[in-house]
């Protein structure tokens, strides 16, 4: 449902209908992993540049932040009241940006998990 890539083309992170993001490793060629990060589809998926976080959101309108050396879940954003639909994290991995089906963009702060900014004015569902 959701792909992305680390920033050194190495791991591979697929969203599934079932809730869990799968980690395939690209070098051997194997899944490494399996998160199971929500209650229902994972629809977004973004790593940062700095490859230090994944950032996961789905149907259960939350958006989910893990480290990437451990798969450990770090903090939840909370605050959207849809479906997320896009995830990125800006150039610094200092922020998160999230775009939900509740009409918003949020604008979040990696380090606290606090909300800094949300664009409101969508006539419709943010769709990426």
């Amino acid at each position: 449902i959701a792909l992305t890539i680390d920033a050194s083309k190495t791991m591979l992170f697929a969203g599934t209908t079932a809730g869990t993001v799968q980690i395939w490793n690209r070098k051997i060629d194997m899944k490494e992993s399996t998160l199971q990060a929500h209650e229902k589809e994972v629809l977004s998926l973004a790593t940062s540049l700095d490859e230090r976080y994944l950032a996961t959101g789905g149907r259960d309108t939350s958006v989910k932040l893990w480290a990437l050396s451990n798969f450990r879940h770090i903090l939840t954003f909370p605050g959207h009241s849809a479906t997320i639909v896009g995830l990125v994290f800006t150039h610094d991995s200092s922020e998160l940006i999230s775009g939900s089906s509740d009409r918003t963009i949020r604008l979040w702060d990696v380090a606290n998990g606090d909300l800094k900014h949300t664009l409101r004015g969508h006539t419709g569902g943010v769709t990426a």
